[in-house]
């Protein structure tokens, strides 16, 4: 009875270990917070008169000195993903608890890689000013 004991307070320790922490709410800087970086830069910084419409339609801020940055911890993380459940609408159940998060201007955009808002529609990013009120979603 022991050894089952002590097994059990092992796996436990052991999953606890490589289980995501209830704080990390933001996605870390991987290839998918790399794409988000890069897809921000691409309407942060308009190559031509297209992109800062696209940019203004969507309503992304001009970045400011510190130009598009990811966010990975903190309160921000908190707080964007709150506001990104808050919105989405359609299938809630693939909403994973974890977004990633880039900040240009006095904007946020927010994506949970694993949220679908139905089988077979594609990522859905969501932008917030920096009082985590909606601006707008794309697809």
């Amino acid at each position: 009875m022991r050894s089952q004991c002590t097994f059990g307070l092992l796996l436990t320790a052991l999953l606890a270990a490589h289980a995501p922490s209830a704080a990390a709410q933001c996605g870390p800087k991987d290839l998918y917070g790399d794409h988000l970086v890069r897809m921000i830069n691409r309407y942060a910084y308009p190559e031509d008169v297209a992109w800062a419409a696209a940019r203004d339609s969507l309503r992304i801020g001009v970045p400011s000195s510190t130009g598009v940055v990811q966010i990975t911890k903190g309160g921000a993380c908190k707080s964007a993903n709150a506001a990104y459940q808050k919105t989405a609408a359609g299938n809630r159940a693939t909403l994973s608890g974890q977004v990633y998060v880039v900040q240009s201007g006095n904007t946020y955009i927010v994506w949970d890689p694993k949220y679908r808002y139905a089988t077979g529609s594609s990522d859905t990013y969501m932008v917030f000013d920096s009082n985590w009120i909606f601006k707008k979603g794309f697809q």
